[in-house]
């Protein structure tokens, strides 16, 4: 958790636009988890930190001032071609990789 939130705070002070904030958090934030996600079940209240942090950061929060988020991150979850962001929902990644190692 202080990975993710130690990248965020550093490109915050940055002026990024939608599609690099898009892309800082499709393939940095979404992907530091994912090595201990294959191998533990991450408990629900780390995955919905990160899943909030990473909201406050696409909807230009800073730490002590929150902006309004205008859609729900499970809405933001949804696939591009239904017209949404196509995030990671970590929960579902985390029993996904699990499964692999079940076979």
């Amino acid at each position: 958790m202080n990975r993710v939130w130690g990248n965020i705070k550093g490109w915050g002070e940055k002026l990024l636009s939608v599609g690099g904030k898009e892309v800082l958090i499709k393939a940095v934030i979404q992907m530091v988890p994912m090595y201990a996600m294959s191998m533990f079940c991450l408990p629900r209240g780390l995955i919905v930190e990160t899943q909030r942090l990473c909201a406050r950061f696409w909807w230009g929060s800073k730490e002590k001032q929150k902006k309004i988020h205008w859609c729900t991150w499970d809405r933001m979850c949804k696939p591009k071609s239904e017209g949404d962001l196509g995030y990671r929902n970590l929960e579902t990644c985390n029993r996904a990789l699990l499964a692999q190692y079940c076979k």
